[in-house]
C-alpha cells in the first residue's frame, strides 16, 4: 500500500491535472461535487467548448463519485488538488482487495505479486490526476469480486455474510 500511495501522490504533486478536465464528465463531476459540498444538491455549471455555459440539475449519472467528491470538498475544501489526492488514496487502496481476492485463487506469494502489480500499474498511477470515477470504482469492484470468491467455503458451503457484503458493495 505504501508504495502504491507514494507513486500516486508523487504523480499528483509532479503532474498537473491531465487533459480531460474541461471534458464534460470531469467538469460535471467537479461542479456537482462543489454544489453538494455547499449544500445545493445535484446542480452543475460547466463551460462548454464554444465558451458558453450550461447549468441545471442533474440525475443523469449515478451519484457515487460526485457524492464522494462532495464529501472530500466538504471536509478539505473545494480544490482539484484535494480531489486528486483523494483519487490517489482510493486508487492505492485497491491493492488490499486485490491481495484478498487473489489469495482465494492462488498462493500467498502470487497474491503479493498481484497486489504489487496493482501498486505499480502505470495506468492506475496516471489516472489519479484526472477526475474520473474509476479511482473510486476499482477498489469497490475488486472488493466485490473478493467477497464473491470468498463466499464459497472450501467445504462447498456458501457464506451468506460474504454474499451480503458483495451485494452491499
Amino acid at each position: 500500500f505504501a508504495t502504491a500511495l507514494l507513486l500516486r501522490v508523487l504523480w499528483v504533486v509532479m503532474v498537473p491535472t491531465l487533459p480531460g478536465f474541461g471534458v464534460h464528465d470531469t467538469s460535471v463531476y467537479d461542479s456537482v461535487a462543489r454544489h453538494l459540498a455547499a449544500g445545493e444538491g445535484f446542480r452543475y455549471e460547466v463551460l462548454n467548448a464554444d465558451g458558453s455555459t450550461s447549468s441545471g440539475v442533474t440525475l443523469l449519472k449515478a451519484p457515487g463519485y460526485e457524492t464522494f467528491l462532495g464529501g472530500v470538498y466538504w471536509l478539505f475544501g473545494s480544490s482539484l488538488d484535494n480531489a486528486r489526492f483523494a483519487n490517489a488514496v482510493m486508487s492505492a487502496l485497491t491493492v488490499f482487495p486485490t491481495y484478498w481476492a487473489a489469495r482465494r485463487l492462488v498462493s500467498g506469494r502470487a497474491s503479493v505479486i498481484a497486489a504489487g502489480l496493482v501498486a505499480i500499474n502505470p495506468s492506475m498511477v496516471i489516472w489519479t490526476s484526472s477526475l474520473y470515477a474509476e479511482g473510486l470504482f476499482l477498489p469497490i469492484f475488486t472488493a466485490t469480486i473478493g467477497a464473491v470468491l470468498w463466499s464459497r467455503r472450501r467445504t462447498g458451503e456458501i457464506d451468506m455474510r460474504m454474499l451480503a457484503l458483495a451485494a452491499v458493495l
